[in-house]
């Protein structure tokens, strides 16, 4: 059996969301028209709104990304990757992280962010895998990794790596209520700088506070 150090990422690792940030990084660098930039926006508006799910909030404002070369595409994500997400990840996350590793647990980065630049975060910093939103070979978005989704994405991990899950002595790190059910998987489920939803649906979980 194994233990696991599971990790969300956005308002977890960083404050806040990292699409609304991806989508100006790429208007500034001259990948995203302006056009896009004004939809990427609506698409947010009617998310906000709960007129879109996250899913297809995030399908329709990451669009632009599916035409762009694919020496474009690598060059936004690892700048993006380098220069803005991780300058902002908290210390606090960053010893976690090491903390866990020294004791030998399986890390696990979980994010419903999309693949093409978390997979330089989760390198950068040291993790053992990433699971987060999946893209096609064209750079479209596919499946939201989110709520239900986050915990069937981790026990399908483990069923393909092998792996038997020591969930009591498993930790979970997670700021919002669609962490809810990769938290509640672990003996040890942490709400980090957790947002009032999580809170209210989970009020004996133990919080931390990350800066």
């Amino acid at each position: 059996m194994v233990s696991l150090a599971l990790f969300d990422f956005d308002g977890t690792m960083i404050r806040g969301d990292s699409i609304v940030p991806f989508v100006r990084f790429a208007l500034k660098r001259g990948d995203m028209k302006k056009r896009e930039f004004l939809s990427a926006c609506f698409q947010g508006i009617q998310f906000r709104m709960h007129l879109k799910t996250g899913g297809e909030m995030k399908k329709k404002a990451l669009s632009f990304y599916a035409r762009l070369a694919p020496e474009e595409k690598k060059a936004l994500d690892t700048a993006f990757a380098r220069d803005y997400l991780l300058p902002r990840v908290y210390d606090a996350a960053r010893k976690a992280l090491e903390r866990h590793k020294q004791e030998g647990r399986i890390t696990v980065l979980v994010s419903a962010s999309t693949e093409n630049y978390m997979r330089y975060i989760a390198h950068a910093l040291g993790f053992d895998h990433l699971l987060c939103t999946p893209m096609d070979q064209e750079g479209r978005v596919l499946t939201n990794c989110h709520g239900e989704e986050k915990a069937r994405r981790i026990r399908a991990f483990l069923e393909k790596e092998g792996l038997e899950a020591d969930w009591e002595h498993s930790f979970a790190y997670g700021d919002s209520r669609g962490d809810l059910p990769m938290l509640s998987l672990c003996g040890h489920p942490v709400p980090v700088n957790a947002k009032a939803a999580l809170k209210k649906a989970a009020p004996d979980m133990a919080r931390e506070t990350w800066r």
